[in-house]
């Protein structure tokens, strides 16, 4: 090979590097949230073109988007804090989420826009959690005096605790966590 196709190579997997790892350098931003969800009506059937308005409490920045062909709605590099989600059509009830606290996760906010006039609002304040659907992460949190008070019995208060965590397999060996 002469020069010139050595040179040529090393472009083109110079490119190719790029391309592979753009979305990885993306997914570095960690000082953001993201609210993402759906908008259907009251027979789960979608409803595209909901305007669907995301409120800052703290600042009153208000981040507007609109739902797809599929009702699908995604508002990414949201700053964590207290949001309220409103959607609007013609032809439905506005339909508002109040309460929704964002941290450094991706939350889904879903609405069934129930038919009516848009003079009528349905205001949601004391819904049940929202689902995280992005990480599978469990942790627990214990402190001293969670620790000092626990109820463990021998010398191996190590793997007595592990077996407290969810998601943690002790192995089922003698009193060692295996798993």
């Amino acid at each position: 090979m002469n020069g010139y196709a050595l040179r040529r190579y090393g472009v083109m997997f110079s490119l190719l590097a790029a391309m592979v790892l753009a979305p990885l350098a993306k997914a570095q931003n960690s000082n953001t949230g993201e609210i993402k969800g759906s908008a259907t009506d009251p027979s789960g059937a979608v409803v595209p073109g909901v305007a669907v308005a995301i409120k800052n409490v703290q600042t009153g920045v208000i981040t507007p988007t609109t739902t797809n062909k599929s009702g699908l709605y995604d508002v990414p590099f949201l700053a964590p804090g207290s949001y309220t989600v409103s959607f609007a059509k013609q032809g439905f009830r506005d339909f508002v989420r109040e309460g929704i606290v964002l941290q450094i996760e991706t939350l889904e906010v879903n609405a069934t826009l129930e038919i009516g006039t848009a003079t009528e609002e349905i205001v949601v304040n004391a819904a049940g959690p929202l689902l995280e659907t992005e990480t599978t992460g469990q942790h627990l949190d214990l402190d001293t005096q969670e620790i000092a008070t626990a109820p463990i019995v021998g010398t191996d208060w190590r793997a007595q605790l592990t077996e407290l965590i969810p998601g943690v397999n002790a192995g089922g060996g003698a009193g060692e966590a295996d798993g």
